[in-house]
């Protein structure tokens, strides 16, 4: 019985991998920002307050001080806001794996009570 809750849980841990492969995508993270890139912004600073600088300068600095100084979100009481790709693929896979075993063993259980044993009659066929 324990061996093949084991096997059951092996083959479970072995579909979620496959499909977690499929599915997920490694992202590509952004590079760093450059040290001189916010050395410029801070002494172009006067700049970006005058008319006459165009909107795609405002972008460009907003989107390196974004990535430079991260702001935290609204739910920063979150209890899973430090919880990496990893550690949450490993929680999934765990969790997929023990209901997929106890599933199995649950059906498996079910047919051997509730499917009515089959008794041979003593008369021809």
């Amino acid at each position: 019985m324990m061996r093949q809750v084991v096997a059951d849980a092996a083959f479970g841990l072995a579909i979620f991998t496959l499909v977690a492969g499929l599915v997920s995508q490694q992202e590509a993270k952004a590079a760093p920002p450059v040290a001189s890139d916010l050395v410029s912004i801070s002494a172009n600073a006067s700049d970006l307050l005058s008319e006459t600088v165009s909107s795609r300068a405002v972008v460009e600095a907003a989107a390196v001080v974004k990535a430079a100084v991260p702001l935290p979100n609204a739910a920063s009481g979150s209890a899973f806001r430090l919880t990496d790709r990893t550690t949450a693929m490993v929680l999934l896979a765990v969790v997929f794996t023990i209901v997929f075993a106890a599933n199995l063993t649950l059906f498996r259980q079910l047919t051997r009570r509730l499917v009515p044993v089959r008794r041979r009659s003593g008369r021809g066929r």
